[in-house]
């Protein structure tokens, strides 16, 4: 039962951030709204806060939500949920949201449904994308012939514009669409766009069970491999040879020196423990184990 001097101001995601002013205090009810990024929501305990994004059906920009511990809201929610939210609309850590306060108010959030849909704005390049975060800071993008930079882990890499080192980071969500990648591919990227206060960088967050994706399409002829270089002098007994010379002969090699030069990196688990190969997508591979103390420089996928 609703509380009686209580009125809801009906809105969309888009008229709250584009005339704040008109709702900031107020009592505010959105219809049918995509949930669409989360940042905490606990379904095994539903007395825990909730924190997360949601953007108009077909919308781009999105806005946070937090119900308070206790607030009337569903035990689960999925990526593309609709939404019936009533808070209020308050600035909050210099940002906009709406709250959503405990069960004992007229305050709640109720799924309405499934099948929401959202739009990625196209940014021709990373520079103006980050020349734009006031209006791109949490809202769904795409940028399209991007090359990847370095490869932390499957799920997290940079990327860079073909003409400029500036780059961003790449982070997907456990089971999100993003294939195996390696340094200096071509990319197209479609997903969350957001600050990461915790490492203080710009991300782009490809989420799971969603239409968020890496799509790779071609090997940049422009990116120049990062080196990792041994001394050899020109007294080495070192045997200049290839990942797949060296494995097709163990014998001929077994407990000798040798020396590959430019091999690729196919997989690093640590800078003293990863495989190197030929070329990328080589079936030959070769672990390459560094012993401590040795020199050795950062090792990282897809370095040669």
């Amino acid at each position: 039962v609703a509380l009686k001097g209580v009125t809801y101001i009906p809105a969309t995601v888009n008229e709250l951030l584009s005339n704040p002013s008109n709702y900031l205090n107020k009592s505010v009810e959105l219809s049918d709204v995509v949930y669409a990024y989360k940042v905490h929501w606990n379904a095994s305990n539903a007395s825990e806060y909730a924190s997360f994004y949601v953007v108009d059906n077909g919308g781009v920009r999105g806005l946070n939500v937090y119900a308070t511990a206790g607030a009337t809201r569903p035990v689960s929610v999925a990526y593309g949920d609709l939404l019936h939210i009533k808070g209020k609309f308050e600035i909050y850590n210099n940002a906009y949201e709406i709250y959503v306060g405990k069960s004992t108010t007229p305050d709640l959030i109720d799924k309405t449904g499934s099948g929401g849909t959202h739009t990625y704005t196209s940014y021709s390049d990373i520079n103006t994308l980050l020349g734009s975060t006031a209006t791109a800071n949490n809202s769904f993008v795409k940028l399209n012939g991007l090359i990847v930079d370095y490869v932390y882990a499957s799920y997290k890499f940079t990327v860079r514009d073909s003409g400029t080192a500036t780059n961003i980071t790449i982070y997907g969500e456990y089971g999100a669409n993003i294939p195996a990648v390696s340094a200096g591919q071509t990319v197209n990227v479609s997903g969350w766009f957001t600050w990461y206060s915790n490492g203080s960088y710009w991300e782009i967050v490809i989420r799971n069970a969603t239409t968020d994706c890496v799509e790779v399409y071609g090997q940049s002829q422009q990116y120049i491999p990062a080196t990792v270089s041994v001394e050899v002098t020109t007294q080495s007994p070192y045997t200049q040879v290839t990942v797949a010379n060296l494995l097709a002969n163990p014998s001929q090699y077994n407990n000798t020196e040798v020396c590959l030069k430019n091999a690729y990196v196919d997989w690093a688990k640590t800078t003293y423990n990863f495989n190197i190969c030929d070329a990328p997508n080589s079936n030959a591979n070769l672990t390459v184990y560094v012993s401590k103390n040795a020199k050795a420089q950062p090792i990282y996928t897809g370095y040669y």
